[in-house]
């Protein structure tokens, strides 16, 4: 028996329905929107062992920190004490022109597009970093925010619908596979073990355990899928 978590009012029992028809829910829409974002933050995250928080602090305050990395700037300093963005930052320096430079990139295209980072916007960072991840180096894969999620069992599905804030809409469906484009299982444990204090390289690894399928100890089996299915009420 494979679960599925569905809003019945769009994938009503006993009906074909096809993936590509309920794959895009408001935070991949939101995910799409924060791709700039993630370009933005991508050379300095990669190359400087930052922490995932230290670089939303950043840039979540950039309006009151840009004008002191001015100041520390014309003082001919090329380090800020990166205290003065986040306490639980473990570096205790930061390069100042690279952060800079991501502050002012960030600042203008808040600017622009009117986008304005929350702290729920860490996680689709992380999602939208698997995506990267798996097209420059596991392109033959299937990516997640153009499948569907089932799960083997109820346990997983709760946690799953938990995490994805579904307690009240959410409903535990018997799914039946009628055709498959792509069906893969991967341990979702990978991704929500990451932490928000990550840097580059942690969060990299996790990500490509998930692609190549690795299990960690305790596994929380999703399997994502493309393709037509019905969903029967569970009995």
């Amino acid at each position: 028996m494979i679960l599925r978590i569905a809003d019945i009012e769009k994938e009503p029992y006993n009906s074909v329905i096809d993936s590509d028809d309920v794959c895009f829910p408001t935070s991949v829409r939101r995910i799409v929107k924060m791709i700039p974002v993630f370009n933005i933050i991508y050379p300095f995250w990669s190359v400087d062992n930052v922490q995932l928080d230290t670089i939303f602090e950043s840039l979540k305050n950039c309006d009151t920190l840009l004008p002191k990395l001015e100041m520390i700037e014309n003082q001919g300093e090329k380090y800020v004490n990166a205290s003065i963005v986040n306490i639980n930052e473990e570096l205790s320096v930061l390069p100042l022109q690279p952060l800079k430079e991501m502050l002012d990139f960030y600042k203008r295209y808040r600017e622009q597009s009117g986008i304005t980072l929350s702290d729920s916007d860490m996680e689709l960072v992380k999602e939208y970093f698997c995506e990267f991840v798996r097209r420059t180096e596991y392109s033959e894969k299937s990516g997640r925010l153009g499948s569907i999620f089932f799960y083997e069992n109820l346990m997983v599905a709760d946690m799953a619908r938990k995490a994805l804030g579904q307690r009240n809409h959410g409903r535990f469906c018997e799914a039946e596979i009628v055709e498959t484009r792509h069906l893969d299982r991967y341990d979702q444990r990978w991704l929500t073990d990451i932490r928000t204090t990550c840097i580059f390289k942690d969060c990299q690894d996790a990500i490509r355990s998930y692609w190549e399928g690795k299990m960690t100890e305790h596994p929380k089996v999703e399997i994502v899928f493309s393709g037509k299915y019905i969903l029967n009420e569970l009995t």
